[in-house]
C-alpha cells in the first residue's frame, strides 16, 4: 500500500520527518493557489485523490545510460 511519504506532494518539516505537509496546486478558474494540509509520512495513501508517486531518480539515470550523447554546436543540437 502507497504513504503519503512516497508521494511527489509530502513535505516533511525539519524538526520531525515524520510529520508534513500535502502540498498541491489548485485551481477556481480564476487563480492558481498552493494548498497545504498536516500529515504523517506513514499515513495510507491508497485512496488519497492527491497521490502522485514520486520517481525513481535511479531508475531514470540508469534508463538515460544507453542514449547517444548530444553534440551542441552553437546554433544547432544534433544527436551522434
Amino acid at each position: 500500500m502507497p504513504t503519503c511519504d512516497e508521494c511527489k506532494s509530502f513535505f516533511p518539516l525539519e524538526e520531525d520527518p515524520l510529520k508534513g505537509d500535502c502540498v498541491t496546486r489548485e485551481d477556481d478558474g480564476r487563480v492558481q493557489y498552493w494548498m497545504s494540509r498536516p500529515t504523517t509520512a506513514f499515513q495510507e495513501a491508497q485512496e488519497c485523490p492527491r497521490f502522485i508517486a514520486k520517481t525513481d531518480k535511479k531508475k531514470e539515470v540508469k534508463d538515460l545510460a544507453g542514449q547517444p550523447e548530444p553534440i551542441v554546436d552553437k546554433k544547432v543540437i544534433t544527436w551522434k
